[in-house]
């Protein structure tokens, strides 16, 4: 795939993103006690794979204010995390969450396709979600944003084309 496609699939998931980001202000509401999740992932190379399509449908938040586990559908979409990282992740999606304490995030995930050797590969999961093992504040009124960098080298078994989602590091700011 071409840079410039890649260039612009990332910019579309940005401009969805900011669009859902309005939307959901608008529906929730920016008063009370809440803030919001701002999501990112971003992946390191691996040899003779061009791209790793993840097709994300859902995440799940737990909260160690009320040991509890809230869902949030998100919008379909896929994200080629091979050509972004940490400087440049894509844009996955923002959530309103109650201010306080969260301590792990369950990133669902429908679809595996892996480009190698300029030929897609689709790949059976283990898991049909990421765990993110990592605890985060929300403040009330504020953004907290979040990188998720996928470890490709060892989410993906190259032989036998299955994929084990594996988080590598997490940045919170």
């Amino acid at each position: 795939m071409k840079r410039t496609s890649i260039v612009a699939i990332v910019v579309v998931v940005i401009l969805v993103g900011v669009a859902g980001t309005y939307y959901e202000l608008g529906m929730n509401g920016s008063t009370g006690n809440t803030g919001n999740l701002s999501m990112s992932v971003a992946d390191t190379p691996v040899a003779n794979v061009s791209a790793v399509y993840l097709t994300f449908s859902q995440v799940q938040v737990h909260s160690a204010n009320n040991s509890s586990w809230e869902t949030f559908n998100i919008t379909t979409q896929t994200i080629n995390v091979y050509n972004v990282s940490v400087t440049n992740p894509a844009f996955l999606n923002s959530i309103s969450l109650n201010a306080g304490k969260y301590t792990e995030i369950r990133l669902y995930i429908q679809n595996v396709s892996v480009v190698v050797d300029h030929v897609s590969k689709k790949f059976t999961m283990v898991s049909n979600y990421a765990i993110v093992n990592h605890p985060f504040n929300i403040s009330a009124h504020g953004t907290t944003k979040m990188t998720i960098d996928f470890s490709i080298s060892q989410s993906l078994n190259m032989e036998s084309l299955i994929f084990t989602p594996y988080v590598g590091t997490v940045t919170v700011s």
